[in-house]
């Protein structure tokens, strides 16, 4: 899914979805990214998902919107991961406190080490 400022790719890693979002992450776009997001949760039904949020550049409310309702969506069916999340989105999951509410994971999808 492509908006213009905004980007999602699902691919798997190990058979779990992994989500890569890359640009902002805001009213307009967020609304989005959710509807399709969350439809693609409905889909494949993963026991684990996991949102990389390297590529973020800018988050407001509406993207703090999608993370909680993919959480929801995906609590009844498994969990999920927020991997390496960016400067600007780690700055507001901690002042949020969305940080504690998170399994937040700096290493990549995969990533060992």
């Amino acid at each position: 899914m492509d908006t213009g400022s905004l980007r999602v790719d699902i691919t798997e890693h190990e058979e779990r979805p992994v989500v890569v979002i890359s640009g902002e992450l805001d009213g307009y776009s967020g609304g989005l990214a959710s509807a399709y997001l969350l439809r693609q949760v409905e889909q494949q039904k993963s026991a684990h998902w996991v949102i990389d949020l390297s590529e973020v550049a800018f988050v407001d409310s509406s993207g703090l919107q999608l993370l909680l309702a993919t959480r929801k969506a995906v609590t009844g069916q498994g969990s999920l991961t927020l991997a390496r999340p960016s400067d600007a989105v780690g700055k507001v999951l901690q002042l949020t406190g969305l940080d504690q509410f998170f399994d937040v994971d700096d290493r990549a999808p995969g990533s060992t080490s």
